[in-house]
């Protein structure tokens, strides 16, 4: 008996996720430069990565860059937002004036550590 619907797209398999050369492997995660992976491979490492950390691959934390000659994933603001809500990180801003001078002051702060202030003049335009 034929239970398979010929208006339904067929679907296929997944291929087992490729096998990097330890020689590679030891590259990439010494050297930085993801360029001597093939595309099935950076792909299989992109997503190790986002496991690793936690974060859904599908929004599309990481991009790729070319920097002084290699290829690097970049941590875009999808990554940075993600892993703040993993750890509960809290973002405030404020301004402040010294010297006359405005000033930006940030604080991140976490449940588990104290809070971190960062300041920095920003220039009038």
């Amino acid at each position: 008996m034929d239970t398979t619907n010929p208006n339904l797209p067929a679907v296929a398999l997944a291929s087992p996720t490729p096998q990097v050369p330890p020689e590679v492997l030891e590259q990439v995660l010494i050297g930085g430069d993801l360029a001597q992976l093939t595309e099935a491979q950076r792909l299989a490492y992109y997503r190790a990565v986002c496991q690793s950390l936690g974060l859904n691959p599908l929004s599309k934390p990481f991009e790729y860059l070319w920097l002084n000659g290699k290829l690097w994933l970049y941590a875009l603001r999808d990554c940075a937002d993600q892993l703040r809500r993993l750890h509960g990180i809290s973002i405030s801003y404020g301004q402040i004036t010294q010297n006359w001078a405005p000033l930006t002051e940030s604080r991140a702060a976490s449940p588990a550590a104290s809070a971190v202030f960062a300041t920095a003049r920003v220039p009038q335009r």
